[in-house]
């Protein structure tokens, strides 16, 4: 009787773990993501620590790789970089590929369109006084010609925003 009882005991737990697993839909690994979605994972950055925003460039390089050619036959090439949650790395992303482009002799502006957690103008040092902004563009204020600044000694223009805007999601 106990043999059947732990054989069933055995049972359930499996039967648990089985609809533990199966009923989970988060997306933990690369294989996950293009599973779910269909779509190839184009490159994969490392984590890495608080407070820093260099990626490494080679994987900035396979990126743009990639992207270049996916995008082999579409003009204009825009590029959206983006993510669910805060913090998860756009700007990083997005100064990373950037830089790629540009040391390919690309034309490159990177815009700031974080409107709530801005970054890109603190990240390259402009000062927040008679440097053009983002949000003056999105508003039609006046004339906007983007900033050059350099990034691992290539150039690319930015039009940064400094400040959350207080009406980001208008």
């Amino acid at each position: 009787m106990s043999l059947l009882g732990a054989v069933l005991a055995a049972l359930a737990v499996y039967a648990l773990q089985f609809l533990r697993f199966s009923m989970n839909t988060r997306v933990r690994t690369v294989e996950d993501l293009e599973r779910a979605t269909g779509l190839p994972v184009l490159a994969s950055f490392p984590r890495i620590g608080a407070g820093s925003r260099r990626l490494p460039l080679e994987t900035a390089s396979y990126l743009r790789t990639a992207i270049a050619i996916a995008t082999a036959n579409v003009q204009p090439k825009i590029l959206l970089v983006t993510s669910a949650n805060a913090a998860d790395g756009k700007s990083s992303v997005a100064i990373a590929l950037a830089t790629s482009f540009a040391r390919q002799r690309s034309r490159t502006l990177l815009l700031d369109l974080d409107l709530r957690r801005p970054v890109l103008g603190s990240e390259f040092g402009l000062s927040r006084y008679g440097t053009p902004r983002t949000s003056d563009a999105l508003e039609g204020q006046h004339d906007v010609f983007p900033t050059a600044v350099s990034a691992s000694s290539v150039q690319f223009d930015v039009l940064p925003s400094f400040s959350a805007a207080p009406d980001a999601s208008e």
